[in-house]
């Protein structure tokens, strides 16, 4: 059985969102493992003593099996290749990767990948995405895999989801990629032209 895994941020020595983690192993324990009563993250996480931003990786199944910090380096992704997949599935955040790493290695030149499924925009390899239109932020309404900063970013009103086609895209303005770590903000922002169909 491949193990799960939850990626928190950490930044000068503060915990990033905890209870979106929280709810997320829970459902995942819960609807995967049919495993009801939950393990609290907050008493296996200790913060680091240096300052800086540190990805926490804390990977579960039926108990919390490793907790790991790292100093969390921002790669620049500025440039996505659409990789095409019909049967890709990826509903829990799993530890196993394999499918993804493969889509990714077909990213030739760009920085990325945006994943098509049946003709529809998905996830990057490891964020999610939200389009910009000029007034409003969008994003896929059927993700691979819903991540915490999207679902915050959604109960917050701050995006909405919309059905994407990859034939939509030229028709926004930018596109942003989010998750755990990378933050909502422009220093994320990928221009329409580079996102290779």
């Amino acid at each position: 059985m491949s193990l799960l895994v939850e990626s928190i941020r950490i930044e000068n020595r503060k915990i990033f969102h905890l209870e979106y983690h929280q709810a997320r192993m829970d459902k995942a324990r819960r609807e995967h493992l049919g495993l009801r009563e939950p393990i609290p993250l907050s008493s296996s996480i200790q913060t680091p003593a240096e300052t800086g931003i540190f990805k926490c990786r804390v990977i579960y199944s039926e108990k919390i099996e490793t907790v790991s910090y790292e100093v969390y380096k921002r790669r620049k992704i500025k440039s996505l290749r659409v990789v095409k997949d019909g049967f890709i599935a990826y509903s829990y955040k799993w530890e196993d990767r394999k499918r993804l790493i493969e889509l990714y290695e077909q990213r030739g030149n760009a920085d990325d990948i945006l994943i098509a499924k049946n003709g529809w925009a998905t996830d990057a390899s490891a964020a999610n995405i939200v389009f910009f239109d000029g007034k409003i932020w969008f994003t896929p309404e059927k993700p691979l895999l819903s991540g915490t900063t999207r679902e915050r970013l959604l109960k917050e009103g701050i995006i909405q989801a919309k059905r994407i086609s990859i034939q939509d895209i030229p028709f926004y303005q930018k596109a942003r990629l989010i998750n755990a770590m990378i933050d909502f903000d422009a220093e994320a922002d990928i221009a329409i032209d580079r996102i290779y169909l």
